[in-house]
């Protein structure tokens, strides 16, 4: 995939899509007026975790440089452990560096697992609503994270979303190449048993396609425009994403609180939760922009952790007119 050109030089934990400099203006495209108000009501919310007060959850987050540096050396060094115990190996020069490249990656992204999930970094949070209730008639809550480690054992930040938390719907987003079976399962298992649903896209690629064409879109004017198609196409991906596994998964009120993430809960994660922010909530851009800067590692311009400038392009940017209507709806049944 393109992104793990780009890794070489910024590691990207985020979401299983690659990392870019942040730099530079998007292209526009004008969204849907979101829900306004004389004051904004997300200031009169008190600022508290919700229903992750009640969990072991933390919004520790971590953006290094050395691992696919790093990767490079590992791999390597597995070769030369191999060899030196009698394995058979490549003879030329050309077909050992075609092993060296295809182990990179695997190395590469255990690494990424041991230091975000291994390393107990949840990079999470929790969003309330506006306006959104469970099935129950409680304030619906918008919780997000990245992929936690042990997911059924007891006490784990998983097991505490459902089993204190009130989880009952998990949108997984994730689709790099990290090694995920296991916690896929495991969530699946420990949501399901309490009654919810587990959603796990697969062949989702809207993220990637974006970020590709974001990388050429200042060459000619076609590319900015296939830049805008893909994001466009994009759009419709994610409002349905959000429509059926969100807001009214299977079509009903959410049986309790949701839970989204991808890989670390950076930028895929980021997307969707700043769109449903900056459209439900009816969020300035402004704080949307903080708060998807907080969960990226930014610190600043010069130390950006993994800002990726295109996925404010594409809060910025959403049309909120479908998800206003969906609201609207709900509220008149």
């Amino acid at each position: 995939m393109p992104w793990l050109t780009v890794a070489a030089t910024v590691l990207l934990f985020g979401c299983g899509a690659s990392t870019s400099s942040g730099r530079g203006a998007s292209p526009t495209l004008q969204g849907s007026t979101p829900q306004t108000s004389a004051k904004h009501w997300r200031s009169k919310v008190k600022q508290s975790k919700g229903p992750l007060s009640r969990t072991s959850c933390n919004d520790r987050q971590i953006w290094s440089t050395l691992a696919w540096p790093m990767s490079k050396v590992a791999a390597a060094a597995l070769i030369k452990h191999a060899e030196a115990h009698g394995l058979t190996l490549p003879a030329t020069a050309q077909a050992r560096a075609k092993l060296l490249k295809s182990m990179r990656g695997p190395v590469f992204w255990w690494m990424i697992r041991s230091l975000t999930v291994a390393g107990g970094r949840h990079n999470a949070a929790a969003l309330p609503l506006r306006g959104r209730t469970t099935a129950s008639g409680q304030p619906l809550w918008l919780i997000r994270s990245g992929y936690t480690a042990a997911p059924t054992q007891q006490g784990s930040c998983y097991q505490e979303l459902v089993s204190k938390a009130g989880v009952r719907h998990t949108l997984n987003l994730y689709d790099g190449e990290m090694y995920t079976a296991d916690l896929d399962a495991g969530e699946r298992t420990i949501v399901t048993a309490a009654g919810g649903t587990y959603t796990h896209p697969t062949g989702m690629k809207w993220r990637a396609e974006t970020r590709s064409t974001w990388k050429v879109r200042k060459r000619s004017a076609t590319d900015a425009q296939a830049y805008v198609q893909a994001r466009s196409r994009a759009f419709v991906v994610v409002t349905k994403l959000i429509l059926g596994q969100l807001l009214a998964p299977g079509g009903k009120k959410p049986m309790g609180h949701l839970h989204v993430h991808c890989g670390g809960g950076m930028h895929r994660t980021g997307m969707v939760v700043g769109v449903l922010d900056r459209c439900i909530n009816g969020t300035p851009m402004s704080q949307v922009e903080r708060d998807y800067k907080r969960h990226v590692g930014w610190r600043s311009a010069a130390v950006p952790g993994g800002f990726e400038a295109q996925n404010l392009d594409f809060i910025r940017t959403f049309p909120c007119g479908p998800l206003l209507k969906n609201v609207a709806q709900r509220r008149s049944e």
